[in-house]
């Protein structure tokens, strides 16, 4: 016969005590649900209902969407050996019913003294004349035509870039009074209970794009911040590009004026080229006027740029801090503990940080009692056995000088009591041994003497309270004495036949009542 080498067996051990362990029972308890449920559990990626788990298995308690800023979360756990029943309450009225929170108000995005918004250009006239002029192929000012619709894109991207640097220009002057509204604001929502962890993360994302342009906090580090705090160097940046803008105006603008020239001398015009020359000298018309207001853009932005001091390194490094740590902390607690006893009960309860209070004002969030099974379980039960002996108990007399005897009933019922000791399984079912002692239920003149018994057990039902004991028995049984046999001639006169009273063997079935054990 070939047995497993060493490696085999090794493996196997692991895999068998691995499955035996992966036992974990992980409840999750919601403290802020939005559907109703707040109470899960999951036991090796299954859901369940009415969860059990094995003795010596350990059970994980995570607590989420409770605000950690303004509450002190207490958990603990003990072993119950009696069934005081579920008890669970929840945390939503105190999470939800509150006054309203503060809700931080829009930043304004308009103009400033000095910096306008660009007012742009009517372009409505010569589009129109470019959407009437149909296939330009074999025409032959289609490469004029062009050109100018070339240089009317190009002036409305500058336009458009141009429009993008007064938001961001408007957005870094108001770059302190939008940190100390953030401050303030996450300062209170923290500590406000109408406020839920989510809408809190929420608002922290929001103030970091707006101050720190960025959505990922890993993306915020000390050199962001100091540029983000020199006012000066961002305004000065802003104006170069709002230059580069104004210069790139001024060439298409000339371009534009060029085309126009080459249209104005064309001595006789169809009706296309007419609509595009009329449309084209009405859009130069407005290019002096938007020139100027460049012209005013950037002086009044050099102006905000002398003027304008920087951010306190401070203040936006404490912000900095904030908002990275909202949007890290995940509002969440886990909790570990063995599995004990019939059951272990889970406590969990708020206080809040600030109460000068502690015991009155502590909530009680949840308390979980989840049923164990297994380990090693010993524990009592009285019922009644049904006992018969190997060898029939008889009942013995003298009749005309010689010993008689004659049969006895051959099962006797017995008062017992039942130590066991087994295995908890997680069914209905478990399996066992006991060791019991009793007295025969026989009537007050006869002689008693203990008996004492010894099997395997069967418990039935989920609080084990039923057992089925079968086995071997030893108890007292009357024989004669001296050698003496039925048959034998024996003279006692007035005596008493000499009898003792051995231990013998037997077999029994007892049914008995588990009083100290519970169930799941």
């Amino acid at each position: 016969m070939k047995y497993p080498d060493f490696k085999t067996a090794l493996f196997l051990i692991c895999s068998l005590n691995s499955a035996l362990s992966a036992q974990d029972l992980h409840i999750y308890f919601n403290a802020a649900p939005d559907n109703g449920k707040n109470l899960v559990y999951v036991l090796n990626g299954d859901t369940l209902t009415h969860p059990k788990v094995r003795s010596g298995s350990q059970i994980f308690f995570h607590v989420d969407n409770f605000n950690n800023y303004l509450f002190r979360l207490e958990v603990g756990s003990n072993r119950e050996e009696i069934d005081y029943g579920d008890q669970t309450s929840s945390v939503a009225d105190l999470m939800g019913a509150s006054s309203a929170a503060f809700i931080p108000a829009e930043l304004p995005i308009d103009g400033i003294d000095g910096l306008n918004p660009f007012p742009g250009f009517n372009l409505t006239g010569i589009r129109n004349a470019f959407r009437t002029e149909g296939n330009l192929k074999g025409y032959a000012y289609a490469d004029n035509i062009k050109r100018i619709e070339t240089g009317i894109a190009e002036i409305e991207t500058i336009g458009d870039r141009v429009s993008a640097i007064e938001e961001e220009v408007t957005e870094i002057l108001q770059s302190k009074t939008l940190i100390e509204l953030a401050r303030a604001d996450l300062e209170a929502v923290m500590h406000h209970p109408g406020w839920k962890p989510a809408e809190i993360k929420k608002l922290a994302g929001k103030y970091m794009k707006q101050v720190f342009n960025t959505d990922n906090p890993n993306d915020i580090d000390a050199k962001t911040i100091l540029k983000r705090s020199r006012i000066k160097n961002r305004l000065r940046e802003k104006m170069r590009m709002l230059c580069e803008n104004r210069k790139a105006f001024a060439y298409q603008s000339g371009q534009l004026t060029e085309e126009a020239a080459v249209l104005d001398n064309i001595p006789v015009k169809d009706k296309k080229l007419f609509e595009v020359s009329e449309s084209l000298s009405g859009l130069l018309d407005d290019i002096p006027g938007l020139a100027d207001h460049l012209d005013r853009e950037v002086a009044g932005l050099d102006s905000l740029a002398e003027e304008a001091e920087d951010l306190d390194m401070t203040a936006l490094i404490q912000l900095q801090r904030n908002v990275e740590g909202i949007l890290k902390n995940n509002f969440s607690y886990t909790y570990r503990t063995v599995a004990e006893g019939d059951f272990t009960r889970i406590s969990a309860s708020l206080t809040p940080r600030a109460s000068t209070d502690p015991e009155g004002d502590r909530v009680q969030l949840a308390q979980v009692r989840v049923p164990v099974y297994g380990g090693f379980r010993v524990n009592a039960s009285v019922g009644v056995s049904f006992a018969r002996y190997l060898n029939q108990p008889r009942r013995y007399f003298i009749q005309d000088g010689s010993i008689r005897a004659e049969n006895e009933d051959q099962f006797s019922p017995v008062l017992t009591s039942f130590f066991h000791f087994y295995w908890q399984r997680s069914g209905n079912l478990s399996f066992g041994g006991s060791f019991g002692m009793g007295l025969p239920l026989v009537g007050a003149g006869e002689r008693q003497s203990a008996c004492f018994f010894l099997g395997p057990t069967i418990f039935l039902g989920r609080k084990e309270r039923l057992a089925l004991t079968a086995g071997v028995m030893g108890g007292r049984v009357e024989r004669p004495a001296n050698g003496l046999r039925p048959g034998d001639t024996l003279d006692v006169g007035e005596g008493v036949l000499p009898t003792h009273n051995p231990y013998e063997a037997g077999f029994f079935l007892g049914i008995s009542f588990n009083m100290f054990g519970e169930g799941k």
